[in-house]
């Protein structure tokens, strides 16, 4: 359960900030001029959200790394029961795998719902910030496939090699 909201939690700060980025009234907002050119507080907020996620980044990897290990090592007789059973070491991989992959995708669904409704938190905090009386309507909150498959991206990638990885060395 700690393992699914960690993710949960992940996921939806990784899809609120990639929303916040790829918005399409803050790209407005980040640049001026015929050419689009980036202006200094746009490049100021491209530097904090890309200093943030790979902070986020780093954390997560280390995070998931450790409680997949966590999860192996009190999982370990319970594995050890199905060898002894006569499950191959194969089938006891893809069983691991099919269960990584439902609870991750399970986790991103969540995560994402729960990012959505982050979303509009973060705004409002960086619309005040910087000034700016917030009202949803008129504004784009729309997600964005760029920022959906950021966190798509970033989710596959830290969670399940994590795992597979954790299996092989325990």
């Amino acid at each position: 359960m700690i393992y699914f909201l960690t993710l949960c939690m992940i996921t939806a700060l990784m899809f609120s900030f990639h929303s916040l980025l790829f918005s399409k009234d803050i790209y407005v907002m980040m640049h001026y001029g015929e050419s689009g050119e980036l202006s200094t507080a746009g490049t100021m907020l491209v530097t904090f959200m890309s200093v943030s996620t790979a902070i986020v980044l780093g954390v997560t990897g280390w995070l998931i790394h450790y409680m997949m290990r966590f999860i192996l090592e009190k999982r370990s007789r319970e594995f050890a029961i199905y060898l002894l059973a006569g499950m191959q070491k194969r089938q006891l991989e893809k069983l691991y795998v099919r269960e990584n992959l439902f609870l991750g995708a399970a986790a991103f669904g969540t995560g994402a719902l729960l990012g959505g409704g982050l979303r509009f938190a973060l705004f409002f905090v960086f619309y005040k910030s910087i000034g700016i009386n917030y009202s949803p309507a008129g504004r784009s909150f729309g997600a964005g496939l760029p920022a959906i498959l950021l966190t798509v991206f970033l989710h596959g990638c830290f969670s399940f090699p994590s795992a597979m990885f954790c299996f092989y060395i325990f």
